[in-house]
């Protein structure tokens, strides 16, 4: 199979592998509608919210030089006790799935899947509780490696569970303060991301009787996904921070980014709602 060598390529591999998936160009219309779309969509995106499309860009390399670090440190440094290696190998893994999690809520958000960005969101928010919970209880990292499931002593405990642990054990309060704010938002993702009244909205058109397929773009609503997203993305790359030791420099740029994006929001304000 050749392989796409940039984005601008999609299209063309497409229908340059077509006779590998054995479908007619009839039956892939559709899946090309969609991706016509969405690349639109992107583009438009890009042009008119440039600003916070940037700060993901910025978060993204922040993670990524987080990621670098502790595959370095891993590899330098062995865990002092069983518990804090299985504490580490747990945070790590989920820090890692975050990464593509984020991918996929800028991308839906730029591609005017407002409401499906919002699932992911709470994805980010629920690997935040954990991270911080085992944060606060390495000792109950094993939980997720162990494989006697008939017993409920050993699997991972429930989300209130771990909120109510990390308000006992958290190291700072400014965490405290992180969890409730995560803690309302997972409510406020669980509503915008559930089909509902407010999920409708994304397959409004200006013609009464047609129904939206895929995406649109709405501005106040692009706006909301980045905004939010770029948030929930945030804090995780602060509590890594907290495992994993980062440069003066990575944490200078995080400061920036994080001032970057709170200038982007205010700049966009008008067509941001909560």
């Amino acid at each position: 199979m050749s392989s796409v060598d940039n984005s601008e390529d999609i299209r063309a591999f497409l229908i340059a592998e077509k006779p590998i998936l054995k479908i007619e160009d009839a039956t892939m219309d559709g899946y090309r509608r969609l991706q016509d779309q969405e690349w639109d969509l992107r583009v438009t995106t890009f042009i008119e919210l440039p600003d916070l499309v940037a700060v993901w860009i910025h978060y993204f390399d922040l993670y990524e030089h987080a990621i670098e670090a502790r595959n370095a440190d891993a590899a330098e440094t062995t865990p002092t006790t069983q518990e804090e290696g299985y504490a580490l190998q747990l945070q790590s893994r989920l820090f890692a799935l975050t990464g593509g999690t984020g991918k996929l809520l800028l991308d839906a958000a730029c591609a005017g899947l407002y409401y499906q960005a919002y699932a992911l969101c709470r994805h980010l928010a629920e690997s935040w509780i954990t991270i911080a919970y085992v944060l606060a209880r390495p000792d109950m990292a094993i939980r997720w490696f162990d494989e006697r499931s008939d017993d409920p002593s050993h699997e991972p405990p429930k989300k209130s569970t771990m909120r109510n642990e990390i308000r006992k054990n958290a190291r700072t309060k400014h965490m405290i303060e992180v969890l409730e704010m995560v803690h309302s938002n997972i409510g406020r993702y669980d509503e915008l991301s559930h089909p509902g009244p407010k999920t409708l909205e994304q397959t409004m058109t200006p013609q009464e009787n047609r129904i939206q397929v895929g995406g649109h773009f709405n501005r106040r609503l692009a706006i909301g996904a980045l905004h939010e997203g770029a948030g929930a993305f945030r804090i995780l790359l602060e509590v890594w921070r907290e495992i994993v030791p980062q440069s003066e420099e990575w944490t200078a740029h995080l400061r920036q980014t994080v001032e970057r994006h709170r200038l982007a929001t205010d700049r966009y304000t008008s067509g941001y709602a909560q």
